[in-house]
């Protein structure tokens, strides 16, 4: 059955920011995808309905993992990226001494335990990411995960069909970003974020969901009128009283 146009699924700011865990926690696990963020960015002008500032900035869902620069993913070993760690026991056969391969990891599962952060995954939500970009750069867009990778003929493809990498030159486990200002960036998949950034938080919903959030951010707002508002009615009632005691003083 056809999705209803209160059923499709959108993305919903939250109008607030934080860390990847942060947000994460936050909407439950339920983050936009790096595919969705892409169509709104550059498949469609939606992107503009983000922000009223016609600047937007958010996590994806997804968590990117690759080797060092020119380097390959090594048997048994974990992949470490400070107090991140990929679990060595998520890693897929086939990336293992394989050069130029990431993993994009779809669904991924999150522990804290004592300060680190392991990051694993069932098979079936990892992809292998092939010719991956050794450095920042422009590439072919991978339709499945609406990530860049490496082509001898970039420059016969239209603006669409590319994708701008941003990376870091170590090993790396880092939640993917993206942002758009004004008609910059859109095309920009950010792999290099900080995870102790605060970027902005939006969530993945149906416009009945984004009809719900608004209803009760408006029930919050005038909750928070109504108690100035006594508070302000307080202070004055006092006031009231301190200039009664002053004139019956005085006596006028």
């Amino acid at each position: 059955m056809a999705q209803t146009l209160k059923q499709k699924q959108i993305i919903i700011p939250l109008n607030k920011d934080a860390t990847y865990l942060g947000a994460y926690k936050l909407v439950g696990g339920n983050l936009p995808s790096n595919v969705l963020h892409d169509k709104y960015l550059v498949e469609t002008n939606e992107w503009k309905q983000l922000s009223k500032e016609g600047y937007y900035e958010a996590w994806a869902k997804e968590i990117i993992v690759y080797p060092a620069m020119n380097k390959k993913f090594q048997k048994g070993k974990d992949v470490v990226d400070g107090n991140w760690i990929f679990d060595k026991e998520s890693m897929p056969q086939e990336a293992v001494g394989k050069d130029r391969v990431a993993l994009f990891i779809k669904e991924p599962i999150i522990k804290e335990d004592g300060g680190k952060v392991i990051i694993s995954a069932k098979q079936e939500e990892i992809v292998v990411l092939q010719n991956f970009l050794q450095k920042d750069g422009w590439g072919k867009v991978d339709e499945a995960t609406r990530m860049p990778f490496e082509s001898k003929n970039l420059d016969s493809l239209n603006e669409d069909q590319k994708r701008y990498l941003w990376r870091r030159g170590d090993e790396s486990v880092r939640p993917l970003a993206r942002n758009a200002y004004y008609y910059d960036n859109r095309r920009d998949v950010y792999a290099d974020w900080g995870r102790v950034d605060a970027l902005g938080v939006a969530r993945v919903g149906s416009e009945e969901v984004a009809e719900k959030i608004s209803a009760s951010a408006k029930v919050n707002e005038l909750k928070a009128l109504v108690h100035d508002a006594k508070a302000s009615l307080s202070e004055q009632s006092e006031r009231m009283k301190k200039i009664d005691k002053l004139v019956q003083e005085l006596g006028l």
